[in-house]
């Protein structure tokens, strides 16, 4: 990160993006290396990448740790 000063005042300034994480639930069913990070790529995260950082060779990860298939609200104790 970049820490420029302007009227004294330090602010952040992203200058590179390297990693993208995610972590969503998905039905057992459902291949997460052939269906879910290409969908979340092209339809999620490409969309909300801004225009500077598109270049840039970016890591995405999704669910690193593992499937995620059991949650909400089915779950929770009545």
């Amino acid at each position: 990160m970049e820490n420029p000063s302007h009227n004294g005042l330090r602010r952040w300034k992203p200058v590179r993006l390297r990693n993208v994480v995610v972590s969503t639930q998905h039905n057992a069913g459902v291949d997460r290396s052939h269906q879910i990070e290409p969908d979340l790529i092209e339809h999620v995260i490409r969309p909300i990448v801004p225009e500077e950082f598109q270049d840039d060779a970016y890591d995405v990860h999704v669910n690193p740790s593992g499937r995620f298939v059991i949650g909400g609200q089915s779950e929770m104790p009545v």
